[in-house]
Parts: C-alpha cells; structure tokens; sequence
C-alpha cells in the first residue's frame, strides 16, 4: 500500500519536471525507509495490520493542519493589515485551532497505538525507551527553534523578552498564568502533548486499560459542562474546563487506538459513509458556534449552546473523521496521499515550530530581515528536518533499544510510526500542535 501511495507522489510530479523526483526523494526518505503500509482503506486491509507501519493518511491530515495553522497566523498577524479584523478572520482563527486539535487527536490515536502493541508483542510497556524516543524526537529541534529565538531577540531582530521564552523550555506555556509571547507562545500545545507523555505510562499500569481510558476521555469530554453549569468557578471554571477540552482530544485519539479493532468493523461497515456525513455536520456546526461565540453579541446569543455542543461533538467528530480514514479507501484518500500533503506532513512538526518566527505581526520585528519573508519558514523546515529530526530520531532508537532489551529493528518500527508530523506538536506520528 505505501507503494501505491508512493507511486501515486511521484506519477503525479515527474511528467511535469525532470527536478521534481530528486526533490521528493530529499524530503520522503525518512517516510519510505521506515514505512512499511499507508491507509489500508485504498488496498482493502488495514492500515494498522503490520505494527510500526506509518500511515500516509495521517500525513495527510498533518500537512492540512498545519497549513491551516499557517493560513491562520499570516491572515489574522502578519498580513492582518490586508484583512481587517471580520467574520472572516474569525473564521481562521477558529480553523487554526481545528488543526492543532486534529494534532492532538494523531498523537493520542499513534502513541497509544504502538504502546499497545508493545505491551501485547513482548508483554509490557517499556517506558524508560518510551521516554528516550519522545525526549529525542521532540527535544532537538524544539531547543534548536528556542535558542533562535534567543538569539534573535538578543541581536534586535524580535521583540521577545527572554523571560516570556524562558518558561517554553519546561513546556509551561499553556499554564495560565504563564506569558511567553508570540515567538514561544504556540509551545502551549506541546505542553498538553509532554504532560500526556508523563501520564501515559501510569495508564500502562493498568491491566484494563481500555475501560480506563473510556471513563478518562468521559470525564475530560464532560468536564467543561460540569464546570460552567455545576460548579460554577467563575476563573478557575473556565481555565480547568478550557485545560480539559484539550485534553480530551488526545485522549478520544487514544481511544479510538485501543478499540482499533471496532474502529475498523464501524469504518468498513455500510453505514460508515452516513456517520462520517453525521460527523461532518456536527463538526461543522461546532466550528460554526466558535466563530460566532467569538463576538460579545455571539457569545449573549450562543455561548450556552456553545458549552453544551463543542465540547462533546468536536473530539467526537475529529476522531471519527481522522481516524476512521485509517481503515477507509475512497477520494479523500487519495487526496491525503497527495504528495504536496505528505511533504508537508513529514516536516510538520518543524514547520510548526519555525512559522512562528515568521507569521507574527510586522510590529514584532523591530528591524527589517529575512524574518519578514514568510515563505523561509518552509527552508528552515525542511533543514531542521532534514539535519535535526531525522538524526536524532535514528540516535533515540538506538538508545531505547539498549536499557528496554528491545531489539533494535522492532525499535526502529515502533518509532518509525510515531515519526512526523506536531505536538505537538508532539506528540507526531505525533504532531505538533498548534497555533
């Protein structure tokens, strides 16, 4: 199956020019090498029937995410001079955090996915390699981006005190008290995929722990309704309900990874096509609640409704629609296959770590640079990944071979999986996350 999706990357580009296959074999070895099946849905088996596979899919869906988070963050700072403030912008910002969440719902569906079957091929869950692979396929580019970040703000070129990129290096971004500015600020979605990453292997423990993590993703999808109609916490309601929220999309992503199984009778089953249009509607209408809630008038009007519906419908739908595409065939599949998508989706996590220091508002650059042309953003991507990512993710396999006692090539499988996007952000096979 990857080679069909592969065949289809390169039929597609080399007719129209000669330079167009070496600059894909640049970008996708890291995909070919380590990938032994993409979605299953167009072979007619499962994307998941070989462990350590990566999926092309969710390439896929990572390439349109973070292009969304890009769209977003050029229309509504960079260029917001062109597109005055509007529905319209609204609109964009509500699609940016749409993507990251997609990101969130990749990483808990991949991660949990290769710990269970770890824990079902050699018996347990080894989380000192878990750590090792996660601390070397996030940790490097990630630091590289920051110690940019320092360095440009020290030479002039951003405005970005070094005590709002300081807290960025523990990933407390996303705590609310917390202000890291606009250069180290979208670091708050990999803080909700490191503080998954601390929690996952305390539900390994578990002997259960599909049932576990049923009540988990109840409790976190629920608690934005207890807090706003029960406790009624005024501040506290809605940072810990806002906290919850997000969390709850990795963690349908992680249920829908330890049910794979009745994921893929449900998304090969004759209904599949009504739920996925179900899934689209209600996704639709949640998105439609959060543009207009973002407006005082929208929010006197709609903000009950909002509460009630975006929380329950919006993982809901995102996971159905994401993850049912693993076991699905049909166009959209071979629109996620697009090789313009699965470049972008292999670079996504450096991507959106690098748009970030070239979307912000032109008042953030207090001289004029290279920073102020945004198309660099895909340079500085491809040679993190290219020169970062890759290495490091080679050398953390290695390591967590060794201490875990796991033999190397199913090592390098495992991760090859979880090899990107985000997260992250991420959490990508984890994905990095956000805006």
């Amino acid at each position: 199956m990857l080679q069909k999706c592969r065949g289809e990357v390169y039929r597609a580009l080399a007719p129209r020019r000669r330079m167009d296959r070496p600059v894909l074999r640049v970008l996708l070895p890291g995909l070919s090498s380590a990938t032994r099946a993409t979605s299953a849905g167009a072979a007619g088996d499962s994307a998941a029937a070989r462990p350590g596979s990566r999926v092309a899919v969710l390439d896929g869906w990572r390439g349109i995410s973070i292009l969304l988070v890009i769209a977003s963050h050029l229309v509504s700072y960079r260029y917001a001079e062109f597109a005055p403030a509007s529905p319209e912008a609204r609109v964009w910002e509500v699609l940016a955090t749409f993507g990251v969440c997609v990101f969130f719902v990749i990483s808990g569906f991949i991660i949990v996915r290769l710990a269970l079957q770890e824990r079902e091929t050699e018996g347990r869950f080894h989380a000192g390699a878990f750590y090792i692979r996660r601390c070397f396929r996030i940790l490097p580019p990630y630091f590289l981006y920051l110690a940019f970040v320092l360095a440009a703000s020290a030479l002039g070129l951003i405005s970005q005190p070094e005590r709002q990129t300081l807290p960025a290096f523990v990933f407390a971004c996303n705590l609310p008290s917390v202000k890291c500015g606009w250069f180290t600020g979208h670091s708050w979605s990999l803080a909700y995929e490191e503080q998954f990453y601390i929690l996952l292997p305390l539900l390994m423990l578990w002997a259960r722990v599909r049932p576990l993590l049923a009540t988990l993703t109840a409790l976190l999808v629920g608690f934005p309704l207890l807090t706003r109609f029960v406790l009624h916490a005024g501040h506290a309601s809605f940072v810990l309900g806002h906290a919850a929220h997000y969390f709850s999309f990795i963690a349908i992503g992680a249920l829908a990874a330890a049910h794979a199984q009745l994921l893929k009778r449900w998304a090969s089953s004759r209904h599949a096509d009504w739920i996925t249009v179900a899934a689209v509607v209600a996704l639709g209408c949640a998105l439609w609640l959060e543009v207009v809630a973002r407006d005082p008038a929208g929010i006197a009007r709609y903000g009950n409704l909002e509460t009630l519906f975006v929380p329950v419908m919006e993982p809901v739908s995102i996971a159905w629609i994401v993850c049912s595409s693993v076991y699905r065939s049909g166009p959209s599949v071979r629109l996620l296959c697009n090789p313009v998508l699965q470049v972008i989706g292999a670079i996504s996590f450096s991507l959106y770590l690098w748009q970030e220091a070239f979307s912000g508002e032109p008042a953030f650059y207090p001289t004029r640079s290279a920073l102020l042309f945004a198309p660099l953003m895909f340079v500085c991507a491809v040679l993190s990944y290219r020169l970062i990512e890759r290495p490091f993710i080679k050398w953390g396999r290695t390591l967590a071979a060794r201490p875990a006692g796991v033999a190397p090539a199913a090592a390098a499988n495992a991760q090859a999986a979880a090899d990107n996007p985000a997260a992250s952000s991420s959490a990508r096979n984890d994905s990095r996350l956000p805006p």
